[in-house]
């Protein structure tokens, strides 16, 4: 009888440990997943090869988001007063979001137009490069920006 009891009191004491490693598995995951809502965007980088801007130039936005949810992108050329909307994107969010640590990184290649920058004058333009993150956990991100002096001519 004392040996029944014994192995009874094993299999509590097993199966005790088995649900605290659980939940110490979801806690931890779950600290993760909160982490990555709470910064979606880490990197932003705007690159213009030459520093000139003029029809037919490549800029490139590279991003790296968490993955936890979809991230906005815009670019912009600012000169002055105006304000002219290059490109805007989007960047999508892993499947398994919550589950899945690992990094989105993600590129962007824009082609300047010639009508996109025909109300430009010839001279420095600032290159703006905005990701918006997803809310979560009833938090809204800042919005990462990034800005950089280029030459411009149209």
């Amino acid at each position: 009888m004392l040996g029944r009891e014994v192995a009874l009191l094993s299999w509590r004491w097993l199966l005790g440990r088995m649900v605290l490693l659980a939940v110490l598995v979801f806690l931890a995951v779950g600290g993760i997943a909160s982490w990555r809502a709470l910064v979606p965007v880490s990197r932003l980088q705007v690159q213009v090869p030459g520093g000139v801007l003029r029809p037919g130039r490549e800029v490139w936005i590279e991003t790296v988001s968490s993955g936890r949810g979809p991230v906005q992108l815009r670019l912009e050329a600012l000169q002055g007063g105006r304000s002219e909307l290059l490109a805007s994107g989007h960047v999508a969010s892993r499947r398994w979001a919550f589950w899945d640590p690992r990094s989105v990184r993600h590129s962007m290649v824009v082609s300047v137009r010639p009508q996109t920058i025909a109300h430009l004058v010839a001279g420095p333009v600032t290159l703006r490069a905005t990701a918006i993150g997803a809310p979560a956990w009833l938090h809204r991100p800042a919005p990462v920006v990034r800005q950089i002096e280029v030459a411009c001519q149209p």
